[in-house]
């Protein structure tokens, strides 16, 4: 899919999660499945998730979940709000089925009578993790967020409003991403991105820990190195570029950790040096549990 056709797609996906979201943003699964118009079941599936498209032109498109991966019900899903939100899996799976049904609603708002529903949902199927932080985090609430203070983010202040919206990390920092696919939208330039880095990582273990790949990239100021091959998609060590025993991930009970690195461009990784600050959200060290991170950068040479 082109820039251009997945800005446009975005655009519907934003529409969608701006109306099925409450007061402070929490898009409630069962609300956005109305605006999608969509019936979500959970049954005994051989996969997590799958979506099924109407033989009908104005029928309701069917999206039925595993029971046996998720454990929720459909009564679960009707009564889900704010004050009792389902888990961040189970929302990102059922968003990603939903986003398969947004092919007609492309389809009228791009005007692509060309493509056949199968082909629109193939292409859906590739953007599909594109499209589900836009429906589950709205755009009035990322603008909130912006907007809310002056100061720079602080890791508790990111760690709240990803909790209170229900998502993972990952879909967290994703949601971060696409702001920089809306080319006419002032957040790009919002002063509160300037000059800082926002990431998911990931226990695998008691002792051993992944920074999750494409963290999000603050619109100003070079890129220290080891974000940079984070956004190539290539993994690091994170004793590498901060030895410190005492940080956490590194074992310790430091939040945060100090060290020299390079800065750069990604044709220029080691353009200058400089003190990059990291902060990590505090989670406990076990396989599969997923934490915020930012980190920010002071030339020094």
């Amino acid at each position: 899919m082109s820039d251009r056709a997945l800005r446009q797609l975005l655009e519907v996906a934003a529409g969608l999660s701006d109306r099925a979201a409450d007061e402070n943003g929490f898009v409630a699964l069962n609300a956005l499945a109305r605006e999608v118009q969509a019936d979500v079941k959970f049954r005994p599936l051989l996969v997590e998730g799958v979506a099924a498209q109407p033989k009908s032109k104005d029928g309701r498109w069917l999206v039925m979940i595993d029971n046996e991966t998720h454990r929720v019900t459909e009564d679960m899903l009707a009564k889900e709000n704010a004050a009792h939100p389902l888990g961040s899996r189970v929302r990102n799976t059922v968003a990603h089925e939903l986003a398969h049904a947004l092919g007609p609603r492309y389809e009228e708002a791009v005007g692509q009578s060309d493509r056949t529903r199968e082909e629109i949902v193939a292409v859906l199927e590739k953007e599909t993790e594109q499209l589900s932080p836009a429906l589950l985090i709205p755009r009035r609430a990322m603008e909130a967020l912006l907007k809310a203070r002056r100061e720079p983010f602080d890791i508790a202040e990111l760690v709240a409003a990803r909790n209170r919206w229900g998502v993972s990390a990952k879909v967290f920092v994703k949601r971060f991403e696409l702001i920089l696919q809306e080319e006419d939208s002032p957040l790009r330039h919002n002063a509160r991105l300037d000059n800082i880095i926002i990431g998911a990582g990931e226990w695998l273990g008691i002792d051993r820990v992944e920074l999750l790949p494409v963290p999000f990239k603050g619109h100003r100021g070079l890129i220290p190195e080891f974000a940079s091959l984070l956004r190539n998609r290539r993994k690091i060590a994170v004793a590498e570029y901060f030895t410190s025993q005492d940080f956490y991930l590194n074992g310790g009970s430091d939040a945060s950790s100090v060290a020299q690195a390079w800065l750069g461009t990604a044709g220029s990784p080691q353009s200058e040096q400089a003190t990059i600050e990291i902060t990590v959200e505090t989670v406990p060290r076990r396989s599969g549990e997923q934490f915020l991170w930012i980190a920010r950068s002071e030339t020094t040479t």
